[in-house]
């Protein structure tokens, strides 16, 4: 995740919890991994106003929206609409700011949405790092390259190693 300029060089954490809140409306559920829900909150610890929710089922649900977050939804499996749009599994679906709510239809679905205030600065994404700059990225990928980034002990194997840089995020371009 993306981390404000005064926390992005804390200590790489990871939490894990199986204990997550739930909503339910008809035959959709909602899993709240990040932020706050029907008055319910995710365990998980974040450094800016965040949502993150699995939604799950099949039937009609209204997600209701915190105007001042932007949205992402990823439909994972099954058919779904969003506000009467066909969703696919190729594509992120983006909701900017200014949005109150929002209509699902899911048919045997799995939906992920992310949202939050938008960040108010450039951010380079690629494959699992987070920077502002293409050097922090190439930077990040030789540290986890060489184990930098500590062990999960829950996880089953070894690191997945990092994909090659390539086209304009090349160290020094």
């Amino acid at each position: 995740m993306a981390l404000p300029k005064e926390q992005a060089n804390c200590a790489p954490a990871f939490e894990h919890f199986t204990d997550l809140p739930r909503y339910t409306e008809g035959k959709v559920s909602l899993t709240l991994f990040a932020g706050d829900y029907a008055s319910q909150s995710a365990p998980a610890k974040y450094f800016t106003p965040l949502f993150g929710a699995e939604l799950k089922g099949s039937g009609e649900f209204e997600q209701v929206l915190e105007p001042g977050f932007e949205y992402g939804f990823l439909l994972v499996k099954g058919e779904a609409r969003l506000d009467g749009q066909a969703m696919s599994t190729d594509q992120l679906y983006y909701l900017g700011t200014g949005h109150h709510q929002t209509r699902l239809e899911l048919t045997d679905a799995v939906i992920i949405c992310l949202g939050g205030k938008p960040f108010g600065e450039d951010i380079v994404m690629w494959w699992n790092f987070v920077g502002r700059s293409t050097q922090e990225i190439a930077d990040a990928r030789a540290r986890w390259q060489a184990g930098g980034f500590g062990d999960i002990p829950q996880y089953p194997g070894s690191p997945t190693p990092a994909p090659e840089l390539q086209g304009n995020l090349k160290a020094g371009h």
